[in-house]
């Protein structure tokens, strides 16, 4: 069986029969005076006028050139050329990092000179655990990218993963491609985004899921597997969007979500021409928007060049705060409230959906509105 790198021709083992069989075959290969990688194998035949291998079981051990760790390639089969800086692993092949991350592939062909590890074949992604190996995230895809100088590991084509968030919730992503930030412990990935779930739908360029360390089960000896810390969401030529579960869209050019340990939504953010549509039909406009959790109550805080939009009202103002809870917008900073027939400025107005009541500080302007107060008021908590 032949590989199926991309763009790389494959090796041919020369002509005629090999010079010399040899078991438990061993080579270390340096460069000035430093060990680059080695190579080992339950058999080689080998060609001395070529300097080529066939190699039966064979593993590699690459030095590391960020630390004194190391890279292993191993497989059922391999061809290296050392003519030609290169060592070509033809079925069953293994890339496994110094970060315990395991790449199944089906051939691979690692460049020795570059110190380049790519595969154009289908691959798999697991982590090794205290011995145990896990899927992380059930990460797949089309090509393999190790760029052993840089720590950069990559997903070529169709990138997917999921992960389970509770009974009958899995989050699934699929985009172009895919790669893992070693140094910020990210899974990063790229071009047509989309990330599925119960909770929530996300679309935009670029996905950065960032990844929590497995924690001891108490229970056993045992690791649960990688959890997610947080999403964030950036996209480049058009906004990034994101829907949940009650109906409220995000519309951004960025969006991030710290998630707890359940996949739950604890904080987000809509940064750069953020807009929201709410459920009740408001349509919330600001450079950022930010819902969190605030005494136990949901809110969601707008700044800069803040308008909200509810039936024929505009308000605008440079700060404000929506409770979703009880239905109250709180405007502060330069606050207005147009509804076409009259304009009501203050230094603080609170606005409720549920009673269509106003509440100004220091009003002006033409203040006709039935049931209008305009009096000082304790701000918002």
């Amino acid at each position: 069986m032949r590989p199926n790198i991309l763009l790389l021709a494959a090796l041919l083992i020369p002509d005629g029969p090999s010079d010399v069989v040899i078991k438990g075959f061993f080579m270390v290969q340096s460069r000035n005076e430093k060990k680059e990688f080695d190579l080992r194998a339950q058999k080689a035949d080998v060609y001395r006028k070529e300097d080529f291998y066939v190699l039966e079981l064979p593993r590699s051990s690459i030095r590391s050139d960020r630390d004194n760790s190391s890279f292993d390639i191993e497989g059922s089969r391999a061809l290296y050329s050392s003519a030609e800086n290169r060592l070509q692993i033809e079925a069953n092949a293994q890339v496994t990092t110094p970060e315990n991350l395991i790449f199944k592939t089906d051939s691979v062909d690692f460049d020795t000179k570059k110190r380049i590890v790519q595969s154009d074949d289908p691959v798999e992604v697991f982590q090794n655990f205290n011995g145990q190996e896990k899927s992380l995230f059930d990460l797949r895809g089309n090509g393999l990218l190790v760029d052993i100088k840089k720590g950069r590991y990559e997903i070529l084509r169709n990138a997917t993963a999921q992960k389970t968030l509770g009974p009958g919730d899995i989050m699934k992503i699929k985009s172009q491609s895919s790669y893992y930030d070693t140094n910020r412990q990210l899974l990063v990935f790229s071009n047509e985004v989309k990330l599925r779930s119960i909770k929530y739908k996300v679309e935009g360029d670029r996905l950065m899921v960032s990844i929590s360390r497995p924690s001891p089960s108490p229970s056993s000896k045992t690791q649960s597997s990688p959890g997610i810390q947080s999403l964030r969401v950036e996209s480049d030529s058009k906004e990034s969007k994101a829907e949940m579960r009650d109906g409220t869209r995000f519309h951004a050019k960025g969006l991030q979500f710290k998630l707890n340990e359940n996949g739950d939504i604890q904080e987000s953010y809509a940064l750069g021409s953020a807009y929201a549509e709410l459920p009740n039909g408001a349509r919330l406009k600001a450079e950022k928007l930010q819902s969190l959790e605030r005494d136990g109550e949901q809110v969601i805080l707008l700044t800069e060049t803040v308008e909200i939009r509810v039936d024929d009202k505009i308000a605008t103002c440079e700060y404000g705060e929506y409770f979703p809870g009880r239905g109250d917008f709180v405007l502060n900073e330069v606050a207005s409230i147009n509804d076409g027939r009259q304009i009501i400025n203050g230094d603080r107005i609170r606005y409720s959906l549920k009673d269509d009541s106003v509440v100004v500080e220091s009003a002006s302007g033409q203040l006709n509105r039935k049931g209008l107060e305009s009096k000082k008021r304790p701000g918002p908590r």
